[in-house]
């Protein structure tokens, strides 16, 4: 069997614009774009690396990023995903969207939604036509707050009167989902027990009445107990979702969870005050404009001069160098300049033990429109220096870590050194090492001893 066995030639599938659309979906490099769009068109990596005139070490490299932006983890998988970025028409029946614009739609539309709850079923609708589904629904269960939900329209009575029953707070598989704190989408067979799945019960009445037989979700946990669930369903008598439909679905679930972050804290109401609406439920807050400038903060956030001020030409900068290298680099203003990776950025009040959390959130569209025109929102989350160790869930939704990123960082902050750490959950202190060096990198911190400091005072959001 030869080296090119298995692979196929898909060049007469790629359509104009696929580069531009997959730099947008999967925030790469126009390097990095150039090489998965020769994957995708049936290249091997040798030749690839040849016609682009790189080297091999090279080329393994930008692979290796390749994999990780878009979650996969085998270079079938990845062309596998991207040739599913084709545009194709939405459930609705509406024509698909100009060549070169339907991922970046997309993206945009995500975040638009999560001040803009009225899109929500949109943007379901046209992730779930991308996964070969028919339905999708986003679910926010908080025992404070009535049911909220959002769906595609042809499935929204149906959440509604489930919305309305006995087992909207304790639903089992979705708690059991939650239980294992799995960072991306599962089958529903992962999480459904086989009563569940063939039995009476509101579950699988729900299957029956939308005409289903397959589904997958993911959940989205927050610091006190509550959860955001995102499902998505495909027909009777189709075949199952395959791993390519969840590598698709997991390469949105990062903007999905920031998103419903923001719908959750408003409550999916839309914010016509403005910053001050953000003010009122607790998040100091301010509006960037896309030329980088700060054209309007509430209160909360002007008072934290100590570590936030305002720079040359109206824009805002963080005292420490550090901080301030990774905000500027994830503001507005930065043009021709990739899309940042780290976009929470950890700061050290002065003379304090308290930490905030700095979160650059892009406004697209809509929500730009609501908020003065503006292009990005920088939204802090604080946290009291009580000496409680910080739960994994907390660390993990703030800092996008996985689950055993979370886990180093969470016995670090207990005290305990790498080694014990490592011993305790059963890994090598190589492995260990490796996940150290992701939490230093998404934490927006250099060394250990930082980390720690920067963790040793968190213990729950602002209300």
């Amino acid at each position: 069997m030869g080296p090119m066995s298995g692979c196929r030639i898909f060049s007469q599938r790629l359509t104009p614009g696929f580069e531009e659309r997959i730099r947008a979906m999967f925030d790469l490099t126009p390097r990095e774009a150039q090489l998965a769009t020769a994957l995708a068109t049936g290249q091997t990596l040798a030749v690839a690396a040849a016609a682009r005139g790189i080297s091999m070490p090279t080329a393994r490299t930008q692979l290796v990023q390749l994999f990780r932006k878009t979650g996969t983890g085998q270079q079938s998988q990845l062309v596998s995903l991207l040739l599913s970025v084709l545009p194709i028409p939405y459930l609705t029946g509406d024509k698909p969207p100009p060549a070169g614009t339907a991922s970046l739609s997309i993206l945009d539309r995500i975040y638009e939604a999560a001040f803009v709850p009225e899109l929500w079923p949109e943007v379901l609708g046209q992730l779930a036509t991308r996964a070969g589904a028919h339905s999708g629904a986003i679910l926010i269960v908080d025992p404070r707050l009535p049911p909220l939900f959002s769906a595609t329209p042809n499935v929204v009575d149906t959440l509604a009167d489930f919305s309305r029953g006995p087992v909207w707070y304790e639903n089992a598989p979705a708690l059991r989902l939650r239980r294992m704190k799995y960072p991306g989408f599962l089958e529903r067979a992962d999480f459904f027990t086989e009563d569940e799945r063939n039995g009476s019960n509101p579950y699988d009445d729900n299957m029956v009445r939308i005409g289903a037989d397959w589904q997958v979700g993911s959940v989205v946990d927050m610091p006190h107990g509550e959860f955001i669930l995102f499902t998505f369903e495909r027909q009777r008598g189709l075949p199952d979702f395959d791993k390519s439909d969840l590598a698709l679905l997991d390469g949105f679930r990062p903007h999905l969870a920031r998103a419903s972050l923001m719908a959750w804290r408003l409550q999916l109401e839309r914010a016509n005050a403005g910053v001050a609406a953000l003010e009122a439920i607790g998040i100091p807050a301010a509006i960037i404009s896309a030329r980088g400038v700060a054209i309007a903060s509430n209160s909360t956030f002007e008072a934290l001069t100590d570590v936030l001020r305002p720079a040359a030409f109206g824009r805002l900068a963080a005292r420490d160098r550090f901080a301030d290298q990774l905000l500027q680099a994830a503001l507005p203003g930065q043009q021709g300049e990739p899309v940042p990776e780290v976009r929470s950025i950890p700061m050290q009040l002065v003379d304090s033990d308290r930490a905030i959390v700095a979160h650059v959130i892009p406004l697209r569209r809509s929500a730009s429109d609501i908020f003065d025109q503006g292009a990005a929102m920088v939204a802090v989350t604080g946290y009291s220096a009580d000496g409680n160790v910080p739960t994994e869930p907390l660390l993990r939704g703030l800092f996008d870590l996985s689950v055993a990123e979370a886990r180093i960082a969470a016995g670090l902050a207990a005290g305990l050194t790498l080694a014990e750490v490592a011993q305790q959950r059963g890994i090598g202190m190589a492995t260990a090492r490796t996940h150290l060096a992701q939490v230093l990198r998404k934490t927006g911190t250099r060394q250990q001893g930082q980390l720690i400091a920067l963790l040793k005072g968190v213990s729950g959001a602002l209300p």
